[in-house]
């Protein structure tokens, strides 16, 4: 619109949108500010919540696995990913996540699994037999692909050309 000439309407559309980013950074700050976190002795709480306030509580012996993660993109910020799963939560998802610096999380994750209980470092195993293994490696190889789509494309070829010599000896 506003290659057109038409600088009213480019305005108030991008007024628009500059509202529009000023409400999501705007919930952001608030969800930011409305998150708090306490390490007691034997568990940790969580809330969290803008508009409606979520309490959540783990006790650290029910603490499966703990994470710190720093990926590229909170490098920036210089903050870490606190991951905390339980046996009976989401797979997808962890239960707990906490955004914090790299040494307030590394310090959190020293104090869960400080409490978790030695018996559950290897609660099930997967053990995968050979013929699966040898199967997937073969469907998924790059050369039994290749060999596939070659077959194909001579077997069509042929059943094309064979066609068209018919065609062109009977006509």
């Amino acid at each position: 619109m506003l290659l057109n000439g038409d600088v009213l309407a480019w305005a108030e559309g991008f007024w628009k949108d500059i509202l529009a980013v000023a409400t999501i950074a705007i919930f952001g700050v608030l969800t930011w500010f409305r998150f708090t976190y306490e390490l007691d002795d034997d568990r940790i709480r969580v809330e969290k919540g803008v508009f409606c306030s979520v309490k959540m509580e783990l006790l650290y012996r029910n603490i499966s696995t703990v994470t710190v993660e720093t990926p590229w993109y909170l490098r920036l910020f210089r903050v870490s990913r606190l991951k905390l799963e339980t046996d009976a939560g989401s797979i997808k998802q962890a239960d707990i996540r906490i955004l914090m610096t790299y040494q307030q999380a590394m310090d959190a994750a020293e104090k869960c699994t400080a409490h978790m209980r030695q018996d559950s470092a290897v609660l099930r195993t997967y053990r995968s037999k050979a013929i699966y293994v040898a199967l997937l490696s073969l469907i998924t190889s790059s050369t039994l692909s290749g060999v596939l789509f070659v077959a194909t494309l001579i077997s069509q070829t042929g059943k094309i050309l064979g066609e068209e010599v018919e065609a062109q000896i009977v006509d």
